[in-house]
């Protein structure tokens, strides 16, 4: 199956656009910054289904990682600085492959 490389790279921006609020433990962040290099390499070789895929994981991730229970001390950790560095550089390799991100987007629909 392929997918519309646009939309993936939508749909990882998205995603991506609410990381610096998730409240993880050390282990959470560690596996998003798998994910973060998983999007980072789909994103360079243009390839739509490994950008699918990592989004899925890193969807599938934090979504079990951010499940309502009770956090204990050390499980609620903001993001670390260098996967919010690499975070800020990914959402602008995804932007400026779609020519500026949902701006441009929005005046493509209008």
């Amino acid at each position: 199956m392929s997918y519309d490389m646009r939309a993936v790279r939508r749909q990882a921006v998205d995603l991506l656009s609410e990381a610096p609020t998730w409240r993880l433990s050390t282990l959470g962040w560690s596996r998003v910054g798998e994910c973060l290099a998983a999007l980072q390499a789909g994103a360079e070789a243009g390839d739509p289904t490994a950008l699918r895929r990592a989004t899925g994981r890193l969807s599938d991730l934090v979504d079990v990682w951010r499940a309502p229970r009770s956090m204990a001390e050390g499980e609620n950790e903001p993001m670390p600085p260098q996967l919010l560095e690499a975070h800020g550089v990914l959402i602008r390799t995804l932007e400026d492959a779609d020519g500026g991100g949902s701006s441009q987007d929005d005046a493509d629909e209008h």
